[in-house]
């Protein structure tokens, strides 16, 4: 099954993006290019850079990432 991402809207719902092992890591707050720019916390604010390569699937109300909680910290900046 293959479904059409709207990144424009994805971006402006905050949807929120898991990793493959099912970790919550953030939110979208934008998208540019072939980019996903993720902000995760309240506080200790950790942000992220993904590839929209990375992306396995859209359930509809989350982004899927292909990596897993452990490699995160390669997309932080």
């Amino acid at each position: 099954m293959s479904i059409s991402i709207d990144w424009d809207e994805i971006s402006k719902s905050k949807k929120g993006v898991r990793t493959i092992d099912n970790k919550a890591c953030g939110v979208v707050v934008s998208t540019t290019g072939d980019k996903i720019w993720v902000v995760d916390g309240a506080v200790n604010l950790k942000k992220y850079r993904i590839p929209k390569s990375k992306v396995n699937f859209y359930n509809g109300s989350e982004l899927i990432l292909k990596i897993p909680t452990f490699l995160m910290q390669e997309y932080e900046y």
